[in-house]
């Protein structure tokens, strides 16, 4: 290399290229800022005609993306003149991809004039008057990070495919396992937080209220709850990232699977490369643009952590969520909305208040009047009641059904004992040890002589038949003495909830677990209520 004299800057970049993973885990400390900036500093020292007049660095960007902050800021300032060249360690830091880094350094040297020096590489831009030396080092460069990337994303799609947890920053609520950081353990104080989320929700709440409650109780949100606990978290998806609890927020708490034990990885990547993906507001803070994948092609394991919520309860919100009914509107939330319609137009009930009494009539018929539809005026006290009678009725049926079947069960095992099925089976295997005795006696009387063979022959065939027939019946015998034929009643996690339930008060959260709708039919005054439940109503064991 030739003798360097003029103004220089240096440019660092490290990125997760440069961090292999599985057996490639090993760091490689030569490429590691620290270590870039030490083979500047011994190159600026070597040359006293050489004037270091600034340092440029991205860490965290990819080589194959060419939108990195401080690389933008270094083709500015190379663009204004305010320096002659540019210090790298080597090519690949400048990039990885072969176009784009043969376009960036052909750019710096013609139209800025800026030379571009590889230090460990001993080689010098300016030099390489056709380009070949720099396009076989970009092509081997190119190669490497290709050949990197296959092997981590194939091993990213394994622990996918096992649950493992692979992401930087657990969802709210967990931690990573000290022992085995793709595993997660529940982070007890956030874990407390997201049930109090979903218990509020179901019960009634909207999401800006749990939201407004959760901010006026001193609590956390997810992103500041971290940052609070010792992580460099940043949410990347915001260009200013709120401090406090959101709608937003407690709705991206109620759409987590994770809550439940599954582990859901998978659901967005970025494009090809990270291109177009970053983007620099006036503050160089970084947006993150990601695309959607669809549900169908998610990572979904069940069961590789402790659950903070049921699968019941995860499906019930998910299912008022998808309602998008009026509850998440609203501060005072009604009993029954967004879950009772008219049976006969087909629209929503609404709430109404007269004094003290509270009652739902028809939306279409408020609006148009009664050439629309009907009043199909139901009190919510009423209503309470019929529901409450309607659970209690079916909890006690399911109760009172598998009593039954306890009883059967012990009337049945006494039944047994009684009639001693034992000593029954017993004698029937004395019998059949007597005929194969017998067949015995009549095949040696044969094979003396005292009988023909025709006579032995037909005997044993007879003495046989009836010995399978005595087989037959102790096997019967040994079925019912071991596994009685006793009836069952199916199993049913939400009705066996049920049982367990308070029902001396309807709230918001028993009628959205039992009930899926509420439809009020109205003919010449009289009132038809049907109830659609999220469970098969049991039926009575006779």
């Amino acid at each position: 290399m030739t003798v360097l004299k003029g103004r220089a800057v240096s440019y660092l970049r490290l990125s997760k290229d440069d961090v292999s993973k599985g057996k490639y885990k090993k760091f490689e400390a030569s490429n590691s800022i620290v270590n870039q900036r030490a083979i500047v500093e011994r190159t600026v020292n070597k040359y006293p005609d050489l004037m270091f007049v600034g340092e440029y660095c991205d860490d965290g960007f990819s080589g194959m993306d060419f939108n990195r902050k401080d690389f933008i800021r270094l083709e500015k300032d190379a663009a204004a003149g305010k320096f002659d060249m540019v210090l790298v360690k080597d090519i690949s830091r400048f990039g990885r991809e072969q176009t784009g880094v043969t376009i960036a350094i052909n750019r710096f040297i013609s139209k800025y004039r800026v030379n571009v020096i590889s230090i460990t590489e001993d080689y010098n831009c300016a030099e390489d008057l056709d380009g070949l030396e720099m396009k076989i080092k970009i092509l081997l460069n190119e190669f490497y990070s290709q050949n990197i990337s296959e092997k981590v994303r194939a091993e990213v799609r394994s622990k996918q495919e096992l649950g493992k947890f692979i992401g930087a920053f657990p969802s709210y609520g967990y931690k990573k396992d000290p022992t085995d950081r793709n595993h997660l353990i529940i982070d007890k104080e956030a874990a407390a937080v997201v049930k109090r989320v979903f218990d509020e929700f179901l019960n009634g709440k909207g999401k800006l209220t749990i939201a407004r409650d959760l901010n006026r109780d001193g609590i956390p949100c997810p992103s500041l709850y971290k940052e609070l606990n010792g992580f460099n978290y940043k949410n990347a998806n915001k260009l200013d990232s709120t401090r406090q609890w959101t709608y937003s927020t407690v709705n991206k708490v109620l759409h987590n699977r994770i809550y439940t034990g599954a582990m859901v990885q998978g659901k967005s990547k970025l494009s090809k490369f990270d291109r177009e993906c970053k983007i620099f507001d006036d503050n160089d803070n970084i947006r993150i643009k990601t695309k959607q994948i669809e549900e169908d092609k998610w990572f979904i394991v069940e069961s590789t952590h402790e659950p903070i919520i049921s699968n019941d309860e995860f499906e019930i919100a998910r299912g008022l969520l998808k309602r998008n009914s009026r509850t998440i509107n609203f501060e005072n939330i009604s009993l029954f909305a967004g879950m009772i319609k008219c049976g006969d137009c087909g629209k929503a009930l609404v709430k109404n208040k007269s004094g003290d009494r509270i009652y739902y009539i028809c939306s279409k018929y408020r609006q148009l009047g009664k050439d629309a539809c009907a009043r199909h005026t139901v009190g919510e006290d009423m209503l309470s009641k019929y529901i409450l009678k309607e659970l209690y009725n079916d909890a006690k049926l399911y109760r009172d059904g598998l009593n039954t079947l306890k009883q059967r069960e012990e009337e049945y095992k006494k039944r047994i004992s009684e009639n001693d099925l034992s000593l029954e089976i017993s004698n029937y295997r004395k019998s059949a040890d007597k005929l194969q005795e017998q067949k015995r006696v009549w095949i040696r009387n044969a094979v003396n002589g005292a009988i023909t063979e025709e006579e032995a022959d037909a005997e044993v065939r007879r003495l046989s038949e009836e010995q399978e027939r005595i087989n037959k019946a102790i096997l019967s015998l040994e079925k019912k003495n071991g596994k009685p034929d006793s009836p069952k009643i199916s199993e049913n996690s939400l009705i066996e909830g049920l049982i367990n339930e308070d029902l001396s008060v309807l709230t918001r959260k028993i009628l959205q677990t039992y009930i899926k709708s509420i439809t009020v039919f109205e003919k010449e005054k009289k009132l038809q209520i049907k109830i659609e439940k999220t469970y098969m109503s049991p039926e009575k064991i006779i």
